[in-house]
């Protein structure tokens, strides 16, 4: 596994690297719209093929073990958050191109987070702003055609890509907090994050992230909620949003910080 894993880890940083460079390249030269789709595309199947690999390699203890004996780590981590950013892909993949992508990064971050290490390693890389804002895209409106599958697990209920996506994002935020009531999620206490997500979220809300079901916290974020135990409304919504972006556009290339660094700015 450790061989497989190291295989993986050069592979995706290959093609997320290439990626830029198929673009500059057919910016420069004369080929056929055709041509440049393919290539596009082909390359994206590719990351999102290793992705999936090495997510479902990260459930496993060897797995996990495989991934922290790397030389250096901190680059797939880097490179997991350029996955859920999707930035480096630039504007030619279109989102739906991305959703299984971006499905499979956020399932390793649940996996991951049964580590200690690779919890702060992630924390560090900056992947939790994007987790953040994939959960301020939840449309609670497409749930109510799902309301006869209560007793399911609510991954299950949702058709919307970015539902689903906000769901997951809810998922690996409450295992990289440490904080999941149900056995099979449950993951080694992260205090330290918990307490910034706390801040940013308010702690009744944060508190909602123990849950297993995702449904109730992520219509509070993107509702106007005022009682005696909870309040959360349009303006603290957008004042979260403006933040994480600012958090995004500064996060370093290449570099993942110390989680303690990578909080600073919530405490500030």
């Amino acid at each position: 596994v450790e061989g497989a894993v190291q295989v993986l880890e050069k592979l995706l940083n290959f093609f997320i690297e290439a990626l830029p460079q198929i673009d500059q390249f057919y910016r420069t030269n004369d080929h056929r719209e055709s041509m440049k789709i393919v290539s596009f595309e082909i390359v994206l199947d590719i990351i999102t093929l290793t992705v999936h690999t090495i997510s479902g390699l990260s459930f496993f203890d060897i797995g996990r073990n495989a991934i922290m004996d790397l030389d250096d780590y901190s680059r797939l981590l880097f490179n997991w958050r350029r996955c859920l950013e999707g930035r480096f892909m630039g504007l030619n993949v279109s989102a739906d191109k991305t959703v299984s992508l971006k499905k499979y990064v956020m399932e390793g971050i649940a996996h991951m987070s049964k580590s200690e290490s690779l919890q702060h390693k992630l924390v560090g890389s900056g992947i939790i702003w994007s987790l953040i804002r994939h959960m301020l895209e939840f449309d609670p409106t497409l749930e109510e055609s799902h309301s006869r599958y209560e007793g399911k697990d609510d991954l299950e209920m949702s058709q919307a890509a970015s539902n689903v996506h906000a769901r997951l994002s809810t998922r690996a935020l409450g295992m990289l907090c440490g904080i999941m009531k149900d056995r099979s999620l449950m993951t080694p206490m992260n205090k330290e994050l918990f307490d910034s997500v706390s801040i940013l979220l308010t702690p009744s809300l944060a508190q909602m992230l123990r849950n297993k079901k995702t449904g109730e916290i992520l219509t509070v974020l993107n509702s106007n909620i005022e009682t005696p135990v909870r309040i959360w409304n349009v303006n603290m919504r957008k004042e979260l949003t403006n933040f994480l972006g600012a958090q995004e556009e500064k996060l370093p290339g290449g570099v993942c910080k110390t989680q303690g660094e990578e909080l600073s700015i919530v405490n500030e």
